[in-house]
This record gives structure tokens, C-alpha cells and sequence, in this order.
């Protein structure tokens, strides 16, 4: 099976918060959870909105996490692998166009 991730991206997940960390640490030391969740909300999640095919609005989108889980104290990294173990084990419905949980099975 082909990878989904182009061969050219030899980052992992650690080493790409890291550099967002080390980034942000230098140009706003002093940044709150509660800035990093409100940026993401009310601006970039706006622009994806309006640019729906623009890797750039993602990219934003996922520096801000990135930086979020940091500053919350998250591994971002172990959090993704036990959630998608939980998914694995879930059911999946289609209902009004979204996939959703059925709930009542692993949560």
C-alpha cells in the first residue's frame, strides 16, 4: 500500500511541534492556551471556511494545535494514537452528510 505521506516529509510529528514551539517561544513567550484557542476559533478556522482547498489555511490551522497541546501540556503525539485506536474500535455511521460514532459502543 502506497504511504499517504509524500516521501519528502522527513519530519516526524515531535520534531514539527518542536519547531512551531521554538517558533512561537520566540515571538510571543508570554501566549495563553486561551489566545491560541481563540486565534484558532474565530480566525483560522474562518479561513479555512472561506479557502476550503488552501494547504496554507490548513498549515495554520495545525501550527496553531501544534502550540496549543504544548501549552496545555498534551503529547500531541499519544493523544493521536489512542484516539485512533478508540476509532478503530468504534462503529461509523453516515448521518446528515457527516460521519459520526454510533454511540453505545467503545467511547
Amino acid at each position: 500500500m502506497k504511504s499517504l505521506i509524500p516521501e519528502s516529509s522527513n519530519s516526524t510529528l515531535r520534531e514539527l511541534q518542536s519547531e512551531v514551539v521554538s517558533w512561537a517561544n520566540g515571538l510571543m513567550p508570554d501566549r495563553t492556551p486561551e489566545e491560541a484557542f481563540r486565534k484558532l476559533m474565530e480566525e483560522e478556522i474562518e479561513e479555512m471556511k472561506k479557502a476550503p482547498t488552501d494547504a496554507m489555511e490548513y498549515a495554520d490551522a495545525v501550527i496553531i494545535l501544534l502550540d496549543l497541546a504544548y501549552l496545555l501540556g498534551i503529547d500531541i503525539v499519544e493523544a493521536v494514537r489512542s484516539k485512533m485506536e478508540i476509532n478503530r474500535n468504534r462503529k461509523w455511521k453516515i448521518e446528515n452528510g457527516l460521519l459520526k460514532h454510533i454511540k453505545g459502543g467503545a467511547e
